[in-house]
């Protein structure tokens, strides 16, 4: 809660340095408003349906944030396989890899191969990843990278610590992160 909005903590994300209205939801409603009459709320809040709660604490803190950026060299991406278990790329718009130039794609696909979990999302805030739009996403292979769709960075990387903390087998740790947990991200 912050500045009178209540917001998902899978979505918030801090936007300001000093405002009051620091943080904003990013893709997801604000769940309620705190007015001086109360509480407003924006979106039906349901009891778990499991009575029942675990704390697991099992991480893996060897994930990596890489921004894509022009100029970046793709031996970059060699010098983490040996640092890193896991590797979360903000790639450009709406997921798109460079594969021609400094082909940023085949270093990617060496890195899984060296069995490095491997995220793409993408740097804008808003409306998520969507490989399947140009051809420098479509040419990422989709039964491997594990698709952000429209969750935040700030999410992506705890939640890929956590799975990598559960299983280092790539079809596992693609199933924990492309399944939604507390609305991290919308299907």
């Amino acid at each position: 809660m912050f500045d009178g909005r209540v917001i998902q903590g899978t979505r918030a994300i801090k936007l300001r340095t000093k405002s009051y209205d620091a943080f904003e939801s990013i893709n997801y409603p604000y769940i309620a408003f705190i007015t001086e009459d109360g509480i407003e709320y924006n979106k039906q809040v349901t009891e778990p349906e499991n009575d029942s709660f675990t704390v697991d604490t099992s991480l893996c803190t060897d994930v990596c944030l890489l921004k894509l950026h022009p100029g970046l060299k793709p031996e970059m991406l060699d010098a983490l396989k040996s640092m890193y278990k896991g590797i979360v790329i903000e790639s450009y718009g709406s997921g798109g890899v460079p594969f021609e130039g400094r082909d940023i794609l085949s270093k990617v696909n060496e890195l899984i191969e060296n069995g490095i979990v491997v995220v793409i999302t993408t740097q804008c805030l808003e409306e998520g990843e969507d490989m399947s739009i140009y051809e420098v996403g479509r040419r990422v292979n989709q039964d491997l990278i594990i698709r952000s769709r429209n969750m935040n960075t700030e999410a992506i990387v705890p939640k890929l610590m956590w799975a990598l903390g559960q299983s280092s087998d790539l079809p596992v740790v693609k199933r924990i992160m492309e399944t939604p947990i507390a609305d991290d991200v919308v299907l």
